[in-house]
């Protein structure tokens, strides 16, 4: 507290103890009186100089100066930012205090770097969002057990996606010892990993060459991770889950009134000045890359009394349009501004913490920081007329990989030497189960991925209908069948045609046929987000049509603006490295993304009466699993649902969404998806985890979907 701040208790200048140590970090500019005292300038604990006012000058040293009660104010003059550091010591002896000037971030650092690896699924969160402190970035875990990792920002740009150099065994990194890292610009790296045993601080240098990585006990102080004591806060109760606090229970249609009702314990309720409840229109984008809340609504709630005492405080908000909002509630206790939030429960795979159900209190400031760091609970509004599959809710699903189902037909069986992977012949397997080959492992096989094939096909599965339908399944979902270079098929080649080494158009309508008569219905597969650059849309590698009026839009390795496919692609005409010539998906260059906004390529994917996605659904497709959907806009997604259900109302559309889907499935977009939520939930429970914590996971689907989306979740335990 000193003229910097009006001698007033600034959030902003708040000691957070360090392990051993209180610590501060601040940026101060100009010279300045101070003293350290808490927030009601109490004797004790109202520390200063020993000597007279005035003439003591803290310096920007190490060496620590002590403290006395009631003691004359310090003076130093600031020029930037400063680490503070005060160590009480042992009872009875005077506290001591030390500043050190600290060097500014280096130049160039994105705004947030963040730790990706195993702790959260490699996602970005911002519980595992990197500070900068004073001379580094610092990051608090509380983490058991052997984790991988790499350091990069939500984008994954190489310049700062950070990791160990790719020699063996470079990936350990040692306790208390700097850890070089490589940058991704400059070169293949590999995951950093270590074995974590509680609390520990993991500071990372970007001033040195290379960068390097500390991983030790906990040590940082982190401002943010200040506890909150006042009783009249931590009386505070809200249970998203309880129909006396939140009424309706979860999902709701769009222009519902829910109400909501927060309590406060009946010794300190008088505490609460006033409560309001804030909601917030939720923004979410691509792979949970862009998140922000912006303000909806600020709603007084009003006080009541209850029977035993306690006080509940009670406000309704009507909910429209669809979508997802967040909320949260704002008290006023003592002077002072308090969040009741979403608790800190991870959800699998999901940048926003926060199962719902009981949440808990944090102290907040008027800064834009504080309010971004609220965990939101969140509430769903779908399309009152949203609807289903009526089958969906009893599908069992069999889930084939067609290439290593059966091979019903050796005639249609890759051969290498004729049949083509980009600019490579295939490989074909003499021995239906030995494993697939990897690439320099010494198996004989060449040295490219995704070339070599076994012969399954769908004659395969036409032939095993009944064996299927005796298992119980009732659905089958294929990964993608039409044609493309690779095993594997996401990198589409022919969206309108069967892969030749899987059969014929005419199997497929064959196979929907047969499978009806068992009662099985064959859900298909494909991304309409990316192609295979050996394709006749792209055709890099020159195997289709040679005629650029009618060839791929990078036709032979070249930007080819007369191809009818010009437009469904990103180009860099300013590039003259083939590969950043145009925009892989993820960077990947065997993959080129479509332009999802281009007209012409939505009229092929689904608005044309001849479409991709009519005329698989015609020929007895029963749905359509679309491979990473949160690429694909928003806008997409709804014109294309309502193609699927004018072609078919009970076909069914599942989305490929590692994380919550509750914005996918608010009756615009898809009834279902793959349901790697409740996968990680119940491999992590097989594994040991701690069932009472990880149903909440499950728990939080309960209240954040539909319930009609809910029940036709396919919940897988693989793939």
């Amino acid at each position: 507290r000193g003229s910097f701040s009006s001698w007033n208790a600034d959030d902003r200048l708040r000691f957070a103890w360090a392990c051993d140590h209180y610590a501060l970090v601040a940026n101060l500019q100009g010279e300045h009186r101070f003293k350290v005292a808490d927030e009601g300038w109490r004797a004790e604990t109202d520390w200063g100089a020993e000597t007279p006012e005035g003439s003591f000058v803290l310096p920007f040293d190490a060496s620590a100066k002590r403290l006395i009660a009631v003691g004359a104010p310090m003076s130093a003059k600031f020029a930037g930012t400063s680490r503070f550091r005060l160590t009480m010591n042992a009872a009875n002896t005077p506290p001591s205090l030390s500043a050190t000037a600290c060097p500014a971030a280096p130049a160039g650092t994105p705004q947030k770097l963040y730790l990706r690896g195993t702790p959260n699924n490699w996602t970005v969160l911002e519980d595992f969002a990197f500070q900068y402190s004073c001379d580094a970035y610092y990051l608090n875990v509380k983490l058991t057990g052997a984790h991988s990792f790499k350091v990069g920002d939500k984008d994954w740009t190489a310049a700062t996606t950070l990791g160990a150099p790719s020699a063996a065994g470079a990936g350990r990194a040692a306790s208390n010892t700097p850890h070089k890292l490589v940058r991704g610009s400059e070169g293949s790296n590999q995951d950093v990993s270590y074995t974590f045993s509680g609390d520990h601080t993991i500071r990372l240098d970007l001033s040195t060459t290379p960068p390097t990585l500390s991983i030790g006990p906990k040590s940082f102080a982190d401002a943010k991770e200040v506890s909150v004591s006042d009783p009249v806060a931590l009386s505070l109760r809200f249970d998203s889950r309880s129909l006396s606090h939140r009424q309706p229970f979860g999902a709701v249609p769009a222009g519902s009134t829910v109400q909501f009702a927060i309590e406060a314990a009946v010794d300190v309720a008088k505490g609460v000045s006033a409560m309001h409840l804030v909601l917030e229109n939720r923004q979410l984008e691509g792979n949970q890359e862009v998140l922000a809340y912006t303000p909806a609504a600020r709603i007084p709630m009003q006080r009541q009394a209850l029977p035993d005492g306690r006080e509940r405080f009670v406000a309704t908000h009507a909910f429209g349009p669809i979508g997802v909002m967040g909320y949260w509630f704002e008290a006023e206790i003592n002077g002072k501004k308090f969040a009741y939030q979403n608790n800190g429960d991870p959800v699998f795979w999901t940048r926003e913490k926060g199962t719902g159900g009981l949440g808990d209190v944090a102290e907040i400031s008027g800064s834009s920081e504080s309010i971004e760091r609220i965990r939101r609970y969140r509430i769903t509004a779908f399309d009152p007329q949203f609807k289903t599959p009526a089958w969906a809710a009893d599908a069992v699903y069999y889930y084939v990989f067609p290439d290593r189902f059966r091979n019903g037909n050796l005639k249609n069986d890759p051969q290498p030497g004729r049949d083509k992977y980009q600019n490579h012949t295939v490989e074909l397997h003499k021995r239906w189960n030995e494993p697939p080959f990897k690439p320099g492992s010494g198996d004989g096989s060449d040295a490219h991925f995704n070339n070599d094939f076994f012969g399954g096909d769908l004659q395969g599965l036409i032939d095993k209908l009944d064996y299927l339908k005796s298992t119980g399944a009732n659905a089958l979902y294929l990964t993608p069948v039409f044609q493309a270079a690779s095993n594997h098929k996401y990198d589409a080649g022919d969206f309108l045609k069967i892969d030749r080494s899987f059969g014929t158009n005419a199997d497929f309508t064959r196979l929907t046929r047969e499978a009806k008569k068992r009662g099985i219905r064959v859900v298909v597969d494909t991304s309409f987000n990316h192609v295979g650059a050996d394709s006749p849309y792209f055709d890099r590698f020159s195997n289709f049509n040679p005629d650029p009026k009618k060839g791929g839009a990078f036709l032979g390795g070249k930007m080819n603006p007369a191809s009818p496919y010009a437009s469904w692609f990103t180009f860099d005409a300013t590039q003259t490295e083939p590969n950043k010539q145009f925009k892989g998906w993820v960077g990947i260059a065997d993959l080129p993304e479509l332009n999802k906004n281009d007209p012409s390529w939505r009229n092929y994917a689904y608005g044309a009466p001849n479409s991709v996605t009519r005329t698989w659904l015609k020929r007895g497709a029963s749905g359509w699993r679309m491979d990473v959907a949160p690429w694909v806009p928003d806008s997409f997604w709804r014109e294309w649902r309502k193609v699927v259900k004018a072609t078919d109302p009970e076909a069914i559309t599942i989305a490929e969404t590692w994380f919550d889907a509750s914005k996918h499935l608010a009756g615009d977009m898809f009834d279902s998806t793959m349901n790697y939520v409740f996968r990680n939930t119940v491999l992590e429970f097989a594994n040991g985890g701690n069932a009472a914590e990880l149903y909440r996971n499950l728990e939080h689907l309960r209240e954040a979907y539909p319930p009609q989306a809910l029940h036709a979740l396919m919940n897988l335990l693989s793939g």
